[in-house]
């Protein structure tokens, strides 16, 4: 069996995608394109962005609750 190629029961064969990550780059790019675009227009109509420290939480955590024997049977 050769590595470079993946065979399935049906003896149909696939070769493998070399252009994937081309295709990622191209997709992350524009989905970059288009944030800084909304942003620019978020900015322009007095929109503000305020940084956040990486520690802060928006959800503390809490002490987990047991329900457990609490109810008649």
């Amino acid at each position: 069996m050769d590595s470079g190629t993946n065979h399935f029961s049906s003896g149909a064969s696939v070769e493998p995608v070399e252009h994937a990550p081309l295709i990622h780059d191209e997709v992350r790019n524009e989905m970059r394109r288009t944030i800084e675009s909304e942003m620019a227009i978020f900015l322009k109509k007095g929109g503000s962005i305020t940084h956040i420290d990486d520690h802060v939480m928006a959800d503390p955590p809490t002490k987990p609750k047991s329900g457990y024997g609490k109810t008649a049977i």
